[in-house]
């Protein structure tokens, strides 16, 4: 038994760090004055600003949400004229998710403030440990496919 890697002590402490990482975006984009965004706006912004009119589901897999919750984000984002749902031209079923001129235009003021906010969070771990991270991290979301 001491020899067992701790993968649950692993797949919680990710965990942990994940929600702490989005708890922090989300408070310093409440006092730097965005209280209406959350880090969940700011994923899905980030896609889009990558690739534009992108299938709902594409974009559910892309931000690592299920339809349902992507839909009830889109809703709120939508709301506030940050994206705009269009009936795709080439397949009657499929809607293309689209970013705002308005949606553009916050990601531009938030990205520069999160990235901080991130940076300031992990202050303690040297840029290399960082890039080893980040490289561990994507080897590893490769093996999920």
């Amino acid at each position: 038994m001491d020899n067992q890697l701790p993968y649950s002590e692993l797949f919680f402490n990710l965990n942990r760090c994940a929600i702490r990482l989005k708890t922090e975006v989300n408070r310093v984009l409440k006092a730097e004055g965005f209280g209406d965004i959350t880090a969940d706006y700011w994923i899905v912004l980030s896609e889009l600003v990558k690739s534009d009119n992108t299938p709902h589901n594409a974009l559910a897999a892309a931000v690592e949400k299920d339809k349902a919750a992507l839909s009830r984000i889109l809703d709120g984002m939508a709301d506030k004229g940050f994206v705009k749902r269009i009936d795709s031209p080439t397949d009657k079923r499929s809607v293309l998710v689209s970013i705002t001129k308005k949606g553009r235009e916050v990601f531009a003021a938030i990205n520069p403030i999160i990235t901080e906010a991130i940076a300031s969070s992990i202050s303690s771990i040297s840029p290399i440990e960082t890039l080893e991270l980040n490289r561990m991290l994507l080897q590893t979301l490769r093996l999920f496919g």
